[in-house]
C-alpha cells in the first residue's frame, strides 16, 4: 500500500511549536512503525525548512521518495489578487497527488493557507483516501471581528475537514468541538486519548483475564481517563495504520492494489493533462490569470510530472563543451560518458548538460551524448528535471558552481542529487606550481562544491582521504548537510578508446636513435609539479657516467615551464638521448609503451597517476616517486625512490637498472588495470548503489559500503534509528 504523507504543516511549524513537534514526530513514527508500506513525503516547493525536513527524515526514508510539488505562486487567501492562482495551486497540487498515485493521503496539519502558501484543501475526488491530523484548532476558533476573506477561508477549511475520512485530534475537547461548532461526523473523529486508552483497556482486560465486553470496556476507559498518562507516538502509528489498511481495503479496488508491479518506483503516466488544463480554464474568479500566472502553472505541471521510474543523470559538460584540449582530465569525461551511455536503457538515462552564463540556467547539450533525436531538437533549451534525477558534475568547470549556484540550489531543493568529482586538491596544497589566482579560484570552487554536493567522487582513496582532512580544518559556516564521500579508479585502455588524432610532424613510428637503445618514458603535460627538470638533470649524470639509457618525455607544454621547454630544445642530447613529443597521438602513444624498458613518474604530487595503470597494462615495468597515490595503485608491483635532488633520482635509475639486469624489479603485470568500461561501473556502483566511503561531517567519518539501495545515490538504513526523537511524550 503506498501511503503519501503530506509534511506542509512540518514545513510551516516553528521549531518551539509543540503542535509542529507532534506532526514531526507522529510523521517519523509513521515511518518506522510502517515496515512494508510504500511510504512517499511530500513538500511545497513555496514553503520554507525543505532541505532542513530532508535531512531529518534521510534516515527514515529513501532521499528520492521524498517529492516536492511545485505551484504557481503567491497563494495565500489573505490577498484578493491570489485567488485564481490559489485555485489553480489546488488543482494542480491535486495533480501531483495522482499521479503519485497513493492509496492514502495523510495531512499533517490542514489549518494554513491563508497567510502562507500551504495547500491542503481536501478535494472531493480526494476524499475517500485522505486521513488528516490536526493538532491545533484554535485558528478556527477565532473570535474576533474578522475579515470577509478569513471566513471564506475558515468555512472552506472546515468543509474541507469533513471530506477527511478520518480526522485525528489530541484531545476530547477538540473533538466535541469538531464535532458541535464544525459539525463533523462524529463517527470519523478519533482523538489521542481516545487511542490511548483501547490500548490501555485491552492490556487491562488482558491482564485479568477476562473478554473485553462494551461494559468493561467502559468502565475501563472510564478509569483511564481521570489519569494523565504518558502516550507512545508508536501506538498512535499503529492505530493510524490499521486505519489506513481498513480505508484503503474499503475504497480501493484489490485490481489496484495488485497492479503496482514495483511499490517502490513512480507511474510512468501521470494524470490526464487535457482534463487539468480545462479544469484550469475553468476556474470563475473575479480576478483572472494573467499570462505569467498561465506560464508559471504550465511550468508547475511539466516540474511535477517530471519525476519518472528510470532516474536521468544530468552530465555537466560545461567545460569541455566550451573548448576541449584532450587534457587528462578532459579524456576521462569523454570516456566516462562514452560507458555509461551505452548502458543507459537498461537502468537510466543520461543527458549531457551546460550552465548558460547568462540565464543561470542547466539546458541540453547534443555535442557529448549518444541519445537519438530528443536531445537534438531540445538542444539549448532549459532541462525538465525531477525528484528521481541526479546531477554529475563529472568535468572540472569553474563556471558551473559559480554561475548555476541558484539553480543548484534549486535543484537540491527539489529533491535532485547533486554530487560532483573531485580530481585533486593540487592547487590548494601546491599553489607555486600553477599560475597566479589558480590556488585562490580553486579553493573557491571546492568551498562552492562542497556547500551543494550531496556527495563527492574522488578518482583515488588518496584524494578522498585528502579532501576529509580539508574539510575538517575548513569547514564553511553555511554547510548545512551530511554530504557523502567515495572514490573510484580511472581505466587505461587507451588502444579501444583513441582520441581524435592531431595533426602533427611526427608520425606513428619510433624515431630511429630511439629504436635502437632502450629508454625510460614519461607521460604527462609539462608542469613544474611533473618533476622533468630533475628528470633532465638525472639523466644527464647518468649519460655523464656512460649508462646506456635514454629518456623520452611526452606532453604538451603547459604552465611555468618556460626554462623547460627552453632547455629541452636546447639540450646537446636532443633526438640523441633525449626526446620530447609535444603533440603525440594515441598511436604513437601506444607504440612508446611497447618499447619502453620502464615508465618514469617523477610527479610531485597527483590526484590518480593514470600512466601507471596505461604502463602496466602494456606490462612495462614501474619507477615512481614514493606518493600515497601511487602506493595506492602500484603496491608492491612498482620501484619507488625517494628525494628531489637530481642524484636522488640518477641513483634510483641506476639500481632499478643493475635490478634489472637481474630480473629482480618489481613488475607491473600484477597492477589491477581497468578498463574504462570498469571505471564507469565503479563510479556508478557509488552514485546510484551508494557505495561510499565517507560521510561528512561525522563523528565517524567512514561508513560501511552498503549492498543494497532504495534510490539513486543514496542508501537507505534498513534497521530505523533508535529514537532520535523522543518515543514518549506528554499528551497533549
Amino acid at each position: 500500500m503506498r501511503i503519501l504523507l503530506d509534511l506542509q504543516g512540518c514545513q510551516l511549524a516553528d521549531e518551539k511549536s509543540s503542535f509542529g513537534n507532534y506532526s514531526r514526530k507522529l510523521a517519523k513514527a509513521l515511518l518506522q512503525r510502517g515496515d512494508g508500506y510504500d511510504f512517499w513525503l511530500a513538500m511545497n516547493s513555496r514553503l520554507p525548512n525543505i532541505s532542513k525536513l530532508r535531512q531529518e527524515f534521510e534516515p527514515y526514508i529513501a532521499w528520492h521518495q521524498m517529492l516536492v510539488f511545485d505551484i504557481p505562486g503567491p497563494v495565500a487567501l489573505r490577498d484578493r489578487k491570489n485567488s485564481w492562482r490559489n485555485s489553480a495551486a489546488k488543482l494542480i497540487r491535486q495533480a501531483f497527488i495522482e499521479h503519485v498515485d497513493p492509496d492514502i493521503v495523510f495531512l499533517s496539519d490542514p489549518l494554513s493557507g491563508f497567510d502562507d502558501d500551504a495547500v491542503t484543501t481536501i478535494a472531493d475526488r480526494q476524499a475517500v483516501h485522505t486521513i488528516s491530523a490536526v493538532f491545533n484548532l484554535s485558528p478556527l476558533l477565532h473570535e474576533k471581528s474578522i475579515s470577509t476573506r478569513w471566513k471564506t477561508w475558515r468555512h472552506e477549511r472546515i468543509k474541507s475537514l469533513g471530506k477527511a475520512k478520518l480526522l485525528l485530534v489530541k484531545s476530547e475537547t477538540d473533538r466535541k468541538t469538531a464535532e458541535t461548532q464544525f459539525g463533523l461526523d462524529p463517527e470519523r473523529i478519533i482523538s489521542i486519548p481516545e487511542i490511548r486508552n483501547r490500548q490501555k483497556t485491552t492490556k487491562e482486560a488482558e491482564r485479568l483475564g477476562a473478554p473485553t465486553t462494551e461494559s468493561t470496556q467502559h468502565s475501563l476507559v472510564a478509569h483511564a481517563s481521570k489519569q494523565e498518562q504518558k502516550f507512545s507516538w508508536a501506538i498512535i502509528a499503529d492505530h493510524l495504520l490499521e486505519e489506513f489498511k481498513a480505508n484503503a481495503q474499503e475504497e480501493t479496488s484489490c485490481s489496484k492494489l495488485r497492479g503496482r508491479h514495483n511499490a517502490k518506483q513512480m507511474p510512468t503516466h501521470g494524470v490526464a493533462r487535457q482534463t487539468l488544463y480545462t479544469a484550469l480554464r475553468n476556474i470563475k474568479e473575479t480576478i483572472g490569470p494573467t499570462l505569467a500566472d498561465l506560464a508559471a502553472s504550465a511550468a508547475c505541471i511539466a516540474t511535477n510530472d517530471a519525476t519518472s521510474s528510470k532516474p536521468r543523470i544530468f552530465v555537466d559538460v560545461s567545460a569541455i563543451r566550451a573548448t576541449d584540449l584532450h587534457t587528462g582530465i578532459q579524456r576521462v569525461v569523454k570516456n566516462i560518458l562514452n560507458h555509461i551511455n551505452k548502458i543507459e536503457n537498461t537502468e537510466f538515462i543520461v543527458q549531457t548538460v551546460y550552465i548558460c552564463k547568462e540565464t543561470e540556467e542547466f539546458l541540453y547539450d547534443k555535442t557529448y551524448t549518444t541519445l537519438s533525436g530528443d536531445t537534438k531538437k531540445i538542444e539549448g533549451t532549459a532541462i525538465i528535471y525531477g525528484n528521481n534525477d541526479i546531477f554529475l558534475g563529472l568535468d572540472l568547470s569553474s563556471v558551473t558552481p559559480h554561475h548555476g549556484r541558484k539553480r543548484l540550489q534549486e535543484m537540491r531543493e527539489r529533491g535532485m542529487r547533486i554530487f560532483f568529482v573531485i580530481y585533486d586538491l593540487l592547487p590548494i596544497h601546491y599553489p607555486d606550481f600553477f599560475p597566479e589566482g589558480v590556488s585562490r579560484g580553486f579553493t573557491s570552487w571546492l568551498q562552492s562544491v562542497t556547500e551543494l554536493a550531496d556527495g563527492m567522487i574522488c578518482i583515488s582513496k588518496a584524494v578522498a582521504d585528502e579532501l576529509i582532512e580539508w574539510l575538517t580544518k575548513n569547514q564553511s559556516d553555511t554547510y548545512d548537510h551530511t554530504s557523502k564521500i567515495g572514490f573510484f579508479h580511472l581505466g587505461s585502455d587507451i588502444e579501444k578508446h583513441p582520441a581524435p588524432t592531431e595533426t602533427s610532424p611526427e608520425c606513428h613510428d619510433i624515431p630511429r636513435p630511439m629504436a635502437n637503445s632502450p629508454y625510460l618514458l614519461m607521460v604527462g603535460t609539462l608542469e613544474p609539479r611533473k618533476g622533468h627538470a630533475q628528470a633532465i638533470a638525472a639523466f644527464d649524470l647518468l649519460w655523464q657516467q656512460g649508462v646506456d639509457i635514454n629518456l623520452v618525455i611526452v606532453g604538451k607544454p603547459g604552465w611555468k615551464v618556460e626554462a623547460l621547454i627552453k632547455k629541452l630544445n636546447a639540450h646537446k642530447q636532443s633526438q640523441e638521448r633525449l626526446f620530447w613529443f609535444n603533440q603525440a597521438s594515441d598511436a604513437l602513444l601506444l607504440k612508446l609503451y611497447e618499447n619502453a624498458s620502464g615508465l618514469l613518474v617523477t610527479s610531485e604530487c597527483e590526484g590518480f597517476g593514470l600512466p601507471l595503470i596505461e604502463a602496466a597494462r602494456h606490462k612495462v615495468p614501474v619507477i615512481a616517486r614514493d606518493l600515497p597515490v601511487f602506493k595506492e595503485i602500484g603496491g608492491e608491483h612498482a620501484y619507488f625512490f625517494d628525494g628531489k635532488a637530481p642524484e636522488d633520482l640518477a641513483n634510483a635509475v641506476q639500481n632499478w637498472l643493475e635490478l634489472k639486469a637481474h630480473n629482480e624489479i618489481p613488475y607491473s603485470d600484477n597492477i589491477r588495470c581497468l578498463t574504462w568500461e570498469e571505471s564507469a561501473a565503479q563510479l556508478l556502483d557509488v552514485l546510484m548503489k551508494g557505495k561510499w566511503l565517507y560521510n561528512w561531517p561525522s563523528n565517524r567519518n567512514r561508513v560501511a559500503h552498503s549492498r543494497n539501495s532504495t534510490g539513486p545515490g543514496i542508501s537507505r538504513r534498513h534497521t530505523p534509528p533508535k529514537r532520535q526523537d523522543s518515543d514518549v511524550a506528554v499528551s497533549p
